[in-house]
């Protein structure tokens, strides 16, 4: 569980539902006063110009490197299979890329 790694009294903030797992976490969490807040880009733009338009200043943010992706492990192309499984794993500590 992510949350047993914030710091006592912080926050963690959930986004994305690409995974269509549940979220759970433990009543230590809660005792320790971890405060959970949930964010999904699809509540706050509501048309297909909108989301285009906020990727590319994401695009923007990462060409410019004022935001960095969690990259994991990487994986040339023929090892796809491995790449998959790396990707369910559980607290892999990043994104999982295919490099050719």
């Amino acid at each position: 569980m992510v949350a047993s790694c914030v710091r006592s009294g912080g926050n963690l903030i959930i986004y994305g539902a690409l995974s269509g797992n549940d979220i759970t976490y433990s009543i230590h969490d809660l005792r320790r006063g971890i405060k959970i807040e949930w964010f999904y880009l699809g509540d706050y733009v509501p048309t297909r110009e909108k989301i285009e338009e906020v990727a590319a200043k994401v695009m923007r943010l990462l060409e410019l490197k004022k935001m960095k992706p969690n990259i994991g492990k990487k994986f040339p192309l023929s090892q796809f299979r491995d790449a998959i499984i790396e990707s369910e794993r559980e607290g892999r500590g990043g994104k999982v890329l295919l490099v050719s």
